[in-house]
């Protein structure tokens, strides 16, 4: 099984630090896990990131680790123009399903885009498994982020789907 790690980006700090260990610990412990591609909407940092994730695997364990660059990933504002919510969907399905998505802060509201693309997958392609992992919330004081999902989101913003966790 393959396991592809979702964020805006992987410079340092905090999230980045959290898929840095739970990659590690995955590819030690859960032997069915044959690689992680790790996406993100920056190239900044990656190397450093791919670097500690293989510096911490036994030269016996080494399994595929790779990363992806989907620029359209990457925080709305640091964009110089608004990605089309279809072609994102179609990125993301084409390039990695099927398989297991692990999602970190889908939903904060940095890139309403990829936020909205993830919901149409949830719903539509039952190939997909995600697994979305919050570690803030939209809700708490980034009244800013709500009002631009808002603006791209009409309905639920937490998926309810079998394929979802």
């Amino acid at each position: 099984m393959h396991i592809t790690i979702f964020h805006y980006h992987l410079l340092p700090g905090g999230v980045t630090q959290v898929i840095l260990s739970s990659a590690v610990s995955i590819l030690k412990y859960i032997p069915e896990i044959t690689g992680i591609t790790l996406v993100s909407g920056r190239e900044e940092n990656t190397e450093n990131v791919l670097a500690g994730i293989r510096n911490r695997i036994p030269l016996s364990m080494k399994k595929e680790i790779k990363v992806e660059i989907v620029q359209e990933l990457q925080y709305l504002s640091e964009q110089s123009s608004i990605p089309d919510t279809k072609r994102m969907t179609q990125i993301l399905t084409e390039r990695f399903a099927p398989g297991v998505w692990w999602i970190h802060n889908f939903h904060l509201g940095k890139n309403p885009v990829f936020t909205k693309s993830l919901l149409t997958i949830a719903e539509t392609c039952k190939d997909v498994r995600m697994v979305l992992q919050i570690h803030d919330f939209p809700e708490c004081g980034r009244f800013q982020n709500i009002n631009a999902l808002g603006s791209y989101i009409h309905g639920h913003l937490y998926p309810q789907s079998n394929n979802v966790r």
